[in-house]
């Protein structure tokens, strides 16, 4: 529309446009000279969201990726483009659609809220964990519902995940609360969330144990051989500064014994 209304309203100046596609988000960036007679070298710099990284960037058609310091966004560019006369190019940059909540996340803290609900429908608050739980259910209802409506641009999917990300903010800070009227009548937080923990790491494997192992006697060997090699150094060294000291506190005895073998001798 831009190239038409450029073309027909007698602009010159060279036109880039961009726009998102549907599926995997496709940021569409339009490129065009309008002049009928010039050719037009066309910088092209377009800033991806500030929540894409590089490994969330599928395709990126043709441009560069790189990261604005000042700015701390990725961006796509290409320099100078050069267009002939009504000339224009497409250029398509496929992102994943990271856009989302994650389901774990959302069951974890739907999971986090009823627990800590249940424990407390005996309690004096029992009201305000019932309203606090109704809260948690709805909101987390809307964003089930925003993020999987495919009717919607992919703009405005862009727009409600930043919405539902605060929303799951204040989701959390409301579970904070429910746990903390736990603890104020006495019982700990809920158990089941410490199953939710997932450890750092896994059992290592027999081979990696016997490397491990391997490695550990090996660094001992070697701290053992610059143990024993300093103190044997240090061993020869004060020997010597023991006969040193020994020839300089009692020169006259050398003497002696010089005196003493030749009067053997004779």
């Amino acid at each position: 529309l831009e190239l038409f209304e450029a073309k027909f309203g007698g602009m010159d100046a060279p036109v880039v446009s961009t726009s998102l596609a549907t599926g995997s988000v496709k940021f569409r960036i339009a490129v065009g000279n309008p002049s009928k007679v010039r050719v037009q070298k066309v910088p092209v710099k377009i800033y991806l969201p500030v929540e894409v990284k590089p490994k969330d960037v599928m395709d990126l058609g043709g441009l560069t990726l790189e990261y604005d310091q000042d700015k701390s966004i990725y961006y796509v560019y290409a320099n100078d483009v050069e267009l002939q006369p009504l000339e224009s190019r497409l250029y398509e940059v496929e992102v994943e659609d990271i856009w989302f909540v994650s389901k774990d996340e959302m069951q974890d803290v739907r999971q986090r809220a009823q627990a800590a609900s249940d424990r407390l429908k005996d309690t004096q608050y029992r009201q305000a964990a019932e309203e606090i739980m109704a809260s948690v259910s709805e909101r987390l209802e809307t964003i089930e519902k925003t993020q999987n409506d495919d009717t919607v641009s992919r703009e405005q999917h862009i727009g409600y995940y930043r919405s539902n990300v605060q929303m799951m903010g204040k989701i959390k800070e409301d579970i904070a609360r429910l746990e903390k009227m736990l603890v104020a009548v006495g019982q700990p937080p809920e158990p089941t969330m410490l199953k939710n923990i997932k450890t750092a790491g896994e059992t290592p494997s027999r081979r990696v144990t016997w490397i491990v192992i391997f490695v550990i006697l090996v660094f001992i060997g070697l701290l053992a051989g610059i143990f024993f090699f300093t103190w044997n150094s240090q061993v020869r060294y004060a020997e010597n500064m023991l006969a040193q000291a020994r020839k300089e506190a009692y020169p006259q005895r050398k003497s002696f014994e010089v005196e003493e073998g030749e009067k053997k001798e004779t």
